[in-house]
């Protein structure tokens, strides 16, 4: 995805499942102030094959330190 039509930038998105996403944050990797989000109850629903609708919100300040 381009960044406001400038051709030599891009957004780089990653994406983690929440066992992944709590590793970092315990690795400091993320800030303390990031969201996970768990999903319903705490974890998947047992029918649910991946990560489902479980993600991470970043803050702005965290994306411009990358």
């Amino acid at each position: 995805m381009l960044l406001g039509g400038e051709d030599d930038k891009a957004d780089v998105i990653l994406k983690y499942v929440p066992d992944e996403a709590r590793l970092l944050k315990a690795y400091g990797e993320l800030p303390e102030s990031t969201r996970l989000n768990e999903g319903i109850a705490g974890g998947l629903d047992e029918e649910d094959d991946g990560p489902g609708d479980d993600y991470i919100e970043f803050e702005d300040e965290d994306i411009d330190k990358l």
